[in-house]
């Protein structure tokens, strides 16, 4: 009896280690296919390539370290009237000293709109409006930057984009795309107020230049007032209609009610890994067919039976269960590509920019040059490949 108990706890055990080690399927595809391309080839297969995780920068890179703005006491009392004075008490609380990065973000939004309407308050005194100006313009300036720690430091960004896990076809990317679309406006509204404020730059050095009596060129003055005005009108400009709605509502960005999609569903992270792990197996399959498969003799008048073995398995492994996996990564791919504007750097020394375009030529690079040897073995053996 005990023998028999003993026996069954065993094979329970061999059974979960086995499904505890057993490899994703789309990594059993590659290491199937390698496996048969070798037996008809009677040659030796090289050893499966490790898979590449999704690497992210250290989020410390990423965190803004600026000096605090202060107003004074008697300054912050004015502002009780035009609602500056809750909001900065709101941040100065418990709770919003440990914001996270997209609560963060959202109270720069809001405080940079309740500038503007603290500034048409006609009850406040010149100073203190000139106080307003310079601290709208640092926090302008330091937007981007707090945007780029929402992207690469938050919790919800670095689950999206960073994985180790293959694309599932079964989840679809639909599930992200309403959080790709509000990403992409914030992004185009970042890229505003960096262009409202270059031309704010522009316009206070003519002002500057004009106050001193300093002749300049009628050419290059306009030159400058025809660059400030591409810098806001360029045909590169996000969706202006959707900008003005969200300048209307300050503080009514929604960003923090798309993190949970985002951090729960991982879409880019996992199409991001599966691209660029499908290509370098792929490549690593196809220099060792260019390899190793010229010892195949093989075209009119020969015994072609080696090949078409060869044929065979190309069929089974690579066109009945690897393509449609590659088809359906791609075409989830495209589906999402034009909702990722929001990747494109919003400052010129940015560093980082995640490269997911990338590894999407390469992707499909590897399945070319896949593509072209299986064509190049069926001319030179006069096999068809259908």
């Amino acid at each position: 009896m005990g023998s028999g108990r003993f026996l069954l706890l065993l094979l329970i055990s061999g059974m979960l280690t086995g499904c505890w080690h057993s490899s994703p399927v789309q990594e059993q595809m590659f290491n199937t296919y390698l496996q048969h391309l070798s037996r008809v080839l009677d040659v030796a297969q090289p050893a499966p390539l490790s898979l590449q995780p999704v690497y992210l920068p250290e989020k410390r890179e990423f965190l803004p370290r600026f000096p605090p703005l202060n107003l004074g006491l008697l300054e912050s009392y004015q502002l009780r009237n035009c609602g500056l004075f809750q909001l900065i008490s709101e941040r100065n609380s418990i709770l919003g000293k440990v914001q996270d990065q997209f609560h963060r973000f959202e109270y720069e939004i809001r405080l940079i709109q309740q500038i503007e309407i603290c500034l048409k308050d006609k009850t406040l005194k010149p100073q203190t409006k000139q106080k307003l100006k310079q601290i709208r313009q640092m926090k302008q300036k330091r937007l981007p930057y707090h945007w780029l720690s929402l992207l690469y430091a938050s919790s919800a960004m670095r689950q999206q984009l960073g994985g180790h896990e293959w694309y599932q076809p079964d989840v679809p990317a639909s599930v992200i795309k309403p959080a790709l679309h509000m990403l992409n406006q914030v992004h185009g509204y970042v890229l505003l107020n960096q262009n409202v404020l270059l031309n704010q730059n522009v316009l206070s050095n003519q002002n500057v230049l004009s106050n001193q009596n300093v002749p300049s060129n009628q050419e290059h003055r306009s030159s400058q007032q025809n660059g400030s005005n591409q810098a806001i009108h360029s045909d590169n400009q996000p969706d202006l209609i959707a900008l003005r709605d969200l300048k209307r509502h300050p503080g009514q960005m929604l960003l923090t009610r798309i993190q949970e999609p985002l951090e729960k569903q991982k879409i880019l992270g996992h199409l991001f890994f599966s691209m660029n792990n499908a290509a370098l197996r792929l490549n690593q399959i196809t220099d060792f067919l260019i390899l190793k498969s010229n010892q195949i003799q093989c075209g009119k008048n020969r015994d072609n039976t080696k090949a078409r073995y060869l044929k065979n398995v190309f069929q089974q492994f690579y066109i009945g269960e690897i393509q449609p996996y590659l088809a359906n990564t791609d075409a989830t791919y495209l589906s999402v590509q034009p909702l990722l504007g929001f990747l494109q750097p919003v400052v010129p020394d940015q560093q980082y920019l995640y490269p997911i375009d990338e590894i999407h030529l390469k992707f499909r690079d590897a399945i070319l040059k896949h593509t072209r040897y299986w064509q190049t073995f069926s001319a030179r053996c006069h096999i068809s490949l259908r």
